[in-house]
């Protein structure tokens, strides 16, 4: 997952300095804006959302209270 972020963030990197004022007309995002977002799952949610597999936080058991995806999309 990591080389997978990477990948991306080295390719948003290329659009941002190929095209620095370019911005979505529908979200007003740039690619600068959409590399932070990338760098911050990368840097910071994954690392977070291992530590708490690792820690036991997380079970495959979709009906345990503490799920983080309890009660999303009707489970």
């Amino acid at each position: 997952m990591d080389d997978t972020l990477d990948d991306i963030t080295e390719h948003l990197t290329e659009k941002a300095e190929w095209n620095a004022d370019f911005r979505s007309s529908r979200t007003g995002w740039s690619f600068q804006d959409l590399k932070n977002e990338f760098e911050f799952i990368r840097d910071v949610e994954v690392k977070q959302l291992l530590s708490e597999i690792l820690d036991g936080k997380i079970t495959k058991n979709r009906e345990h209270p503490d799920h983080p995806w309890r009660g999303r999309h009707g489970h």
